[in-house]
């Protein structure tokens, strides 16, 4: 029977502990059963039933009032079902140290403080909960769900010491939930998932060594405004990770979240880091996709017969489409030559390895003949004839050592190469040398020069939209 009066209430099957609780509720004192410590099972001097406690957690009645501090309970045993389904509770509701026999019910419930510390419960059920101040679960152990789904807390939710477990489904549900402080510290255990979705928090208080115990972690829409805990890039990488792991597709809310608090934070470089690890994982989100796109037309076209007028070369063409659609070539330059925009100064590591390569290149076909003077007069002059017969393998070494060629610019590879590989600036060198088709290996240097000049303007032209932040708008 549902004890909403004293009148209700069978005094003659009160236990002790029912006694003294409904005393020390009465009083405003705190009541604690046996020693304090969590009870092994039920018993005389422990066991308090759900409905009774229903009812002083509700403020009692006219006829026995709870006082205004509520109810503060350690150490009982609490047989039956705790429904306190769209309840308010008057004042605090400890249950500390208390072991339930069932999961409590608490559904769109209103509480002042929720402090379940200690405590042993086959689950919590408070979605829609709205808590004034703190919600403490400090080192409960729960053998099933917990869902504060859609709760609001006004305070900190505390989870030191929590022992979560629900292997078949979610440990802790928090999706949507709004609270000021989470604190994810020294955790037990966790078996399940915690789900994060969608939730709000200002404060995030936790560590490294608590997320590494959560296998499967969904944070897709978690915000928050603060972190107190680890600031590491590669920490935080992992966490945010997990959320993939744990979805089985990509979703990119959760690290443009954390790199909105890193920046927040001063932390700008990890911030950077952060947004480039998202759009590596993005591109290769896309690139899955689009294989399993392929597979699927591979598959469609192979259970289509074809018309009787297509040739074969028609179908391979048509596969070879498929193909095409995703190489990952602009994705790759844009990974590797600016960071997808958020590592502008990779340019300059590209431009100067670049120029270095191609300088020991032409250096390397100067000393074997393949670079000549970048002009019809000296090519067709007597003195170039006389280098010739001087010199023929070498004869640009011989005519920029004559006197005629002391007058000229002296061959520089390392500017030359700067020269050709950077566009609209004039250093000279490409004006005054270029290599020359009359062997293999300056024929080489002929075509490297064009490759280099065209890389030059994609070097360039995606250095330029990295720092105007063009990349990073589209």
């Amino acid at each position: 029977m549902t004890i909403r009066r004293y009148d209700d209430i069978d005094e003659a099957a009160l236990s002790p502990a029912e006694k003294t609780l409904l005393e020390n509720c009465k009083a405003g004192m705190p009541t604690v059963l046996g020693d304090g410590a969590l009870p092994d099972g039920p018993s005389d001097a422990r066991s308090v039933r759900a409905d009774l406690l229903r009812y002083l957690i509700r403020g009692g009645c006219e006829a026995w009032p709870v006082a205004d501090s509520g109810v503060d309970l350690f150490g009982a045993y609490v047989t039956g079902r705790l429904d306190l389904d769209f309840a308010t509770a008057k004042g605090g509701t400890g249950l500390v140290a208390c072991r339930f026999e069932n999961r409590i019910e608490a559904l769109q419930a209103r509480f002042e403080i929720l402090a379940l510390g200690r405590s042993h419960l086959p689950g919590l059920m408070a979605q829609g909960a709205q808590v004034t101040s703190n919600v403490f679960l400090r080192g409960i152990t729960a053998a099933g769900e917990v869902s504060l789904a859609g709760a609001g807390i006004g305070g900190q939710l505390e989870c030191q010491g929590a022992r979560f477990g629900n292997a078949a489904g979610r440990a802790l549900n928090a999706q949507k939930m709004e609270v000021t402080a989470l604190i994810w510290r020294r955790i037990g255990a966790v078996s399940g998932a915690v789900d994060l979705n969608g939730a709000k928090v200002a404060d995030l208080v936790d560590e490294a060594a608590s997320w590494d115990l959560v296998e499967h972690l969904r944070l897709n829409g978690f915000r928050y405004e603060r972190i107190h805990g680890p600031m590491a890039a590669r920490m935080r990488l992992g966490w945010v990770a997990k959320d993939a792991e744990a979805a089985g597709e990509f979703h990119p809310q959760p690290y443009e979240q954390l790199a909105s608090v890193f920046r927040a934070m001063g932390h700008t470089s990890d911030a950077r880091r952060v947004m480039l690890e998202k759009e590596i994982r993005l591109a290769a989100d896309w690139t899955r996709r689009a294989l399993e796109e392929q597979a699927d037309l591979r598959k469609r076209c192979d259970a289509t017969p074809m018309p009787a007028d297509h040739h074969e070369i028609q179908n391979r063409l048509a596969r070879l489409w498929l193909d095409l659609r995703i190489l990952p070539v602009w994705h790759w330059f844009l990974r590797y030559l600016v960071g997808y925009g958020h590592a502008p100064q990779r340019v300059l590591y590209w431009a100067a390895g670049t120029i270095t390569v191609m300088g020991l290149f032409y250096l390397f076909v100067w000393n074997f003949g393949g670079m000549v003077p970048n002009s019809d007069i000296i090519l067709t002059s007597p003195h170039w004839a006389e280098a010739m017969a001087a010199n023929p393998g070498l004869p640009g070494v011989a005519w920029e050592g004559s006197e005629v060629g002391q007058h000229y610019q002296t061959f520089a590879a390392a500017t030359y190469a700067a020269d050709v590989f950077i566009p609209l600036v004039d250093l000279g060198q490409e004006a005054a040398w270029t290599a020359t088709t009359a062997t293999r290996l300056g024929g080489l240097a002929w075509v490297a020069t064009w490759f280099l000049k065209l890389f030059g303007w994609i070097v360039t032209a995606m250095g330029a939209a990295a720092i105007t932040g063009i990349i990073r708008r589209e």
